[in-house]
């Protein structure tokens, strides 16, 4: 399995035919009998493949050591001290001091972040556009309270994710400004919003308002008040 992946990849040989125009029969059938055992030889190992992978996707139980965990974890202007709790069987809250960090763009990972997670009960969580570092902080951090907590953090990672990440349905929303991209000019363009004290939506990898605690994902129309 690739690192940071997630993926249960198959080892095989790779298969060129030559002179295609000519390797097949009026049919539509190859005509080489060794070249056809070679390639139903590949379906075989592919079918037991499937069989040896679903297998290793059935979700791995888990179990905690109940209690309130206290961890620190690296956020954009510092640490972030983070207090997990967790029952037998999951988590239950996740609680953040991020004081340290600077209000904006950053402020819906204390939010969504938490809420896919306990929703889930899954580490497999998207960063936020724009603060990335701060998201893979909360997500280590809570890694971090699993592993004291005596579970495996490797078996939450490989759980599907929360079914209101996955939500693919259009919506539509009124703000003042739209900022598409999270590049430099658009974090720039945010910034410079935020600074008005007006109201934004902000669109790149995950879309979300700023300035307002609801968040929104893959959003196709967005209307300017």
């Amino acid at each position: 399995m690739p690192p940071g992946v997630n993926a249960t990849v198959m080892p095989g040989n790779e298969f060129l035919l030559g002179k295609a125009h000519e390797a097949f029969d009026q049919n539509g059938n190859l005509k080489d009998e060794g070249t056809r055992e070679f390639l139903e030889s590949c379906f075989r190992k592919f079918i037991r493949f499937t069989e040896v992978a679903n297998i290793l996707n059935i979700p791995e139980e888990i179990s905690y050591q109940a209690g309130t965990y206290q961890v620190t974890t690296p956020g954009h202007n510092g640490d972030l001290p983070m207090s997990v709790t967790v029952s037998n069987d999951r988590i239950e809250a996740i609680d953040i001091d991020n004081s340290g960090e600077s209000a904006g763009i950053a402020d819906v990972v204390f939010t969504r972040i938490p809420e896919e997670i306990i929703e889930g009960q899954t580490l497999n969580v998207d960063a936020i556009s724009g603060a990335s570092v701060t998201s893979k902080g909360v997500i280590d951090g809570v890694a971090k309270a699993v592993k004291l907590a005596g579970a495996n953090p490797d078996i939450l990672k490989k759980r599907p994710q929360a079914f209101s990440a996955m939500d693919t349905e259009d919506k539509e929303y009124t703000t003042d400004v739209v900022v598409i991209g999270g590049g430099g000019a658009g974090l720039s363009a945010a910034v410079s919003v935020l600074q008005e004290s007006r109201e934004g939506f902000f669109g790149g990898k995950s879309s979300f308002y700023w300035r307002k605690y609801g968040s929104c994902r893959r959003t196709n129309e967005c209307s300017k008040s």
